[in-house]
């Protein structure tokens, strides 16, 4: 933007010769510097109300106009794509696809949901107690939970902008917990998390059973974690 100093100097608008002369010219700048700053700053305001145009340090600030908060790890070009679409979001709050389109924030793509109610159409009785709300969530590799899944140091890869070296960044799981318990179907309750390690890992649709390499991780309910996890279907949909 052309300072207001200058365009007045320079003799844009037509300001007298006499009053754009030898000293003329600095109280000129002197008298409108200050405008010049207001401008400035008024430039300033305005872009980091936009959202494709903001600094990234605002990008924070859009989240939490909008209710929400960056998923761990989650870049700034992601979340500035996320913004732009942020209200499909909340029009899917509470629904399967919802919560897949948050879970994909988070880097995790490969998901199959497994509801009680799955269980009971393939004929195991009893699974999750009979809590037909309940379910958990059955991740194939690549995830961010596999083996190997983050570039190591010095391996070229960048680490800025909101990515990170090294294994689930800290805070992944209360992040993805926090997430999981606020886009999930109301009524409903994400038990667990079977996530697959590697190519070995292998999952049953039919028998709903896991084999080769996987870890579980126990999400549950916030209030579930209060003085400590009090396990009930939490790491398996047999064992209350």
């Amino acid at each position: 933007m052309t300072p207001i100093s200058d365009f007045i100097v320079s003799g844009a608008a037509g300001t007298l010769k006499r009053l754009r002369r030898g000293p003329m010219a600095g109280l000129w700048r002197g008298l409108l510097s200050g405008y010049d700053r207001r401008a400035t700053e008024l430039e300033l305001v305005a872009e980091r109300a936009m959202l494709l145009e903001c600094p990234s340090d605002d990008l924070d600030n859009h989240l939490r106009n909008t209710g929400d908060e960056r998923a761990c790890g989650e870049t700034d070009a992601a979340v500035r794509a996320y913004l732009a679409n942020r209200w499909t979001a909340y029009k899917l709050a509470g629904t399967r696809e919802g919560l897949l389109l948050q879970l994909a924030r988070f880097g995790i793509t490969r998901v199959t949901i497994v509801r009680e109610l799955d269980l009971r159409h393939a004929a195991i009785g009893g699974a999750f107690g009979g809590n037909t709300g309940y379910y958990f969530l059955v991740l194939d590799p690549p995830s961010p939970f596999s083996a190997g899944n983050a570039p190591a140091y010095d391996d070229g890869s960048t680490w800025d902008g909101g990515g990170v070296w090294g294994g689930l960044p800290t805070g992944f799981l209360d992040c993805l917990r926090r997430s999981i318990r606020r886009w999930e179907p109301s009524g409903e309750s994400c038990r667990y998390i079977v996530a697959g390690q590697d190519n070995t890992f292998a999952w049953d649709p039919v028998n709903f059973t896991a084999s080769g390499s996987f870890e579980v991780y126990p999400i549950c309910k916030a209030w579930e974690w209060l003085g400590g996890l009090h396990p009930y279907y939490s790491f398996d949909y047999t064992t209350p």
